[in-house]
């Protein structure tokens, strides 16, 4: 089948072995266990068809829980546990003028509005990946 052709996501599911049949394949989407933008962890979990990953990372003694960011496993948990894992994420700052931003850290919303609109007109805050130089 050329790239550029469709195919059904069942015939797919089956095509590939991730179901035993095109019949099964429907199944599984029909339920919701089988989606194409990717797998649908709370219903999963609520089904009990996902292993806690909390008792496994708690058990490993080079990795545990204290060698990652405590935020980061908090927004991957769903009711207290860990289904998934990140294989990385990322953190953005911006660093303006002390005459502009001030000298402490953390910005409200607000403020920020507030500094831009005492900037020069068409003054664009920063736009991703560019830098001046």
């Amino acid at each position: 089948m050329a790239a550029s052709e469709t195919m059904r996501a069942d015939a797919a599911l089956a095509a590939r072995g991730l179901a035993p049949s095109r019949e099964r394949a429907r199944a599984l989407i029909e339920s919701g266990l089988a989606t194409v933008n990717g797998l649908p962890i709370d219903k999963l979990a609520s089904r009990g068809l996902l292993l806690d990953l909390y008792p496994l990372l708690d058990a490993d003694p080079e990795l545990g829980r204290d060698a990652i960011f405590p935020s980061v496993l908090h927004a991957l948990e769903r009711g207290g546990k860990l289904y998934r894992t990140a294989s990385g994420f990322q953190i953005s700052t911006v660093v303006g003028a002390a005459s502009v931003v001030g000298d402490r850290p953390g910005w409200t919303m607000d403020q920020f509005k507030k500094a831009l609109a005492s900037m020069p007109e068409g003054c664009v805050p920063f736009t991703q990946y560019t830098t001046r130089g």
